[in-house]
């Protein structure tokens, strides 16, 4: 019996196993993509950071740089006003020392010792009868012009002031007189006014 071999039928082909499918690399995260997010992110924190501190240091200066100048101005203002006063008593307080009138003596002696502090004081006081005397045995008169002042030293409650006057002496029976006159004040600071510590005249050069 012979053996019958059916080849007209081809073996089944074995299926292809599929191909996995690789993932795409442009699908998974960039690990160096995002460390350098991270450290762009850092970076820009930083340098604001930075910036708001030099913002704040440039106005922290600006401030104490306008405090130094007000204070500054402040002290120099305070110090002009300090000069003037005593520039303006002073001359006031030499012309006052250098104007007397017989006819009212003793009220011009008076204004001289209101003018006057310390040793100068006392000493008018104590001549206070002899200058009333003489002035009314003279019966003259005595005015005194201020020409030119300046201060040539200035401290705290002391000053020094040079005084140039013009002095109209009207004698009772003579025509007046005008001399020029030069004084050295020392002023000093008393209950908030400047008053004659001291007078003493200077040799006008002719």
């Amino acid at each position: 019996m012979t053996n019958h071999v059916d080849v007209s039928d081809e073996p089944e082909t074995a299926d292809e196993p599929e191909t996995a499918h690789e993932p795409d690399s442009s699908d998974e995260p960039d690990d160096a993509d995002a460390g350098g997010g991270t450290d762009r992110g850092r970076r820009s924190w930083i340098t604001v950071g930075l910036a708001v501190v030099i913002v704040l240091a440039v106005a922290a200066a600006v401030w104490f740089a306008i405090r130094l100048a007000t204070a500054a101005s402040g002290a120099d203002h305070e110090a002009a006003e300090e000069r003037d006063a005593a520039l303006a008593a002073g001359g006031r307080a030499v012309v006052t020392l250098n104007t007397l009138d017989h006819r009212t003596a003793e009220d011009g002696i008076a204004r001289w010792q209101a003018a006057s502090t310390g040793m100068l004081r006392e000493q008018l006081a104590a001549s206070k009868e002899d200058l009333i005397a003489a002035v009314r045995k003279a019966k003259s008169r005595t005015t005194a012009h201020l020409v030119a002042a300046a201060l040539t030293e200035l401290g705290k409650g002391e000053a020094r002031l040079m005084a140039v006057l013009d002095i109209k002496v009207r004698p009772a029976e003579e025509e007046p007189t005008t001399k020029r006159a030069r004084y050295i004040a020392d002023l000093v600071k008393v209950g908030g006014e400047w008053r004659l510590g001291g007078l003493s005249s200077v040799a006008v050069e002719k």
